[in-house]
């Protein structure tokens, strides 16, 4: 017999920063998707790169991860601030990227650089929806 035992704000909060760690450490695809539940939903607002923002589940979190790993030679996530109470967890980061390619002006070995906000709402101890604000450096 299993059970389900609660999980904390700190739980989620250190789930987070496993899952940005994940991010940065180019992991196979199968183990960023398993900090998800199977209905997520992840909205990003308007930004320099998506002027209309994005939204979408599992199926589009695995292509962007796939496509991303593809433009980034490297990420990382620096994170500024975090509050977590019971299952929303909001975290401040500073996020730089190395171009692995050329992205519009920008050629192979670039650095882009954004402000961002990442508020997330668990259950069960996976992410159920995701909301990114990323404020992108001048590039």
């Amino acid at each position: 017999m299993s059970y389900n035992l609660p999980v904390s704000a700190n739980d989620n909060l250190a789930s987070v920063r496993r899952y940005l760690k994940a991010i940065s450490s180019n992991v196979p695809v199968e183990d960023l998707l398993s900090f998800f539940s199977p209905l997520v939903v992840q909205e990003e607002m308007p930004n320099r790169l998506k002027p209309h923002g994005g939204r979408g589940g599992l199926a589009e979190i695995q292509l962007a991860y796939e496509r991303g790993r593809q433009i980034m030679a490297s990420q990382q996530y620096d994170v500024q601030s975090s509050v977590a109470e019971g299952d929303m967890v909001a975290v401040e980061v500073v996020w730089t990227g190395r171009l692995a390619m050329a992205v519009g002006h920008l050629q192979p070995g670039a650095e882009m650089r954004a402000q961002c906000a990442f508020i997330f709402e668990f259950q069960d101890g996976k992410i159920l929806r995701q909301r990114n604000y990323d404020c992108f450096d001048t590039f």
